[in-house]
């Protein structure tokens, strides 16, 4: 598929949203070999991991401006 609706888009941003809320309570399987693979050294296959300099706020502000673009009904 080539093209889709906005509303489809939000559909799918919020289920990821709600998958990576339930990742917060527990790791699922692949995300936790993911987690071991990593390890302390913030390294995956040469990349170099860095984490989100952004704070709970600021992603919260950025999800709610997506979400006001077309809310779901």
């Amino acid at each position: 598929m080539d093209s889709c609706s906005l509303p489809d888009a939000l559909e799918a941003v919020e289920t990821a949203s709600l998958w990576l809320v339930a990742l917060q309570q527990r790791p699922g399987t692949h995300l936790q070999m993911f987690l071991d693979v990593c390890g302390e050294g913030h390294r995956f296959e040469g990349v170099n991991l860095s984490p989100c300099q952004l704070t709970a706020d600021q992603l919260s502000s950025k999800w709610n401006s997506i979400c006001c673009l077309a809310p779901l009904s």
